[in-house]
């Protein structure tokens, strides 16, 4: 297993999405003893990522991708305040599971921003600064802004809304304490360390 990595394809909506699932990625890896290798497509939206899906597939079936599948296809949509497992069904049955017998399918509920604020202790260790933040909303921004707003407080610069602090964040998350605080979050995180946990299992037989 040393000498073998990991082949992952990553479609997400945007570039918040790729830098949280690759944030994870990372850390989860790591605790899991396996080596990755990330290669992606982000598209425009939600109906983006169906499309990405699809064509991604054709062109597998006609021999148009030289490297062949991936060894695991992780798909990121949000729900967008639909139910989030709902949704996560919708993206699998867009999947060919004989083309990807290891795929992982997160729908943060309802948007990627807010797996960023799951933990508050988290965002004290990292900005010296937390605020009280609802986790039951669905308005339209609401969490990409809290995000923001919790950067300005601690008086942090921001280039990218906040999101190029994914990778601090998420190494200080206690993921038990943020499991408990959302369900999309602990729906993907116990996927993904169970589809790792396989295929490391697949590549040392």
């Amino acid at each position: 297993m040393a000498d073998k990595t990991i082949r992952v394809y990553l479609i997400v909506e945007d570039t918040a999405q790729e830098s949280v699932a690759r944030a994870l990625f990372r850390r989860l890896s790591c605790e899991e003893g396996v080596r990755i290798s990330i290669s992606n497509a982000i598209m425009g939206g939600y109906g983006g990522v169906l499309r990405e899906i699809k064509g991604f597939q054709r062109a597998l079936s006609k021999g148009g991708i030289p490297a062949g599948s991936p060894d695991l296809l992780l798909v990121l949509g949000d729900s967008n305040c639909h139910n989030f497992q709902e949704r996560k069904k919708e993206i699998i049955s867009t999947i060919d599971i004989n083309v990807f017998p290891f795929l992982v399918v997160g729908c943060p509920d309802p948007h990627i921003e807010k797996w960023l604020l799951i933990d508050s202790h988290a965002l004290n260790l990292v900005f010296g600064a937390s605020l009280s933040i609802s986790l039951d909303k669905c308005k339209r921004d609401y969490y990409k802004d809290e995000l923001k707003r919790i950067i300005r407080l601690a008086g942090w610069p921001m280039t990218q809304e906040g999101i190029e602090y994914s990778q601090d964040i998420i190494e200080k998350i206690d993921f038990n304490r943020a499991e408990r605080n959302d369900q999309s979050f602990k729906c993907f995180i116990s996927d993904l360390r169970s589809i790792l946990r396989n295929i490391k299992k697949a590549f040392q037989a």
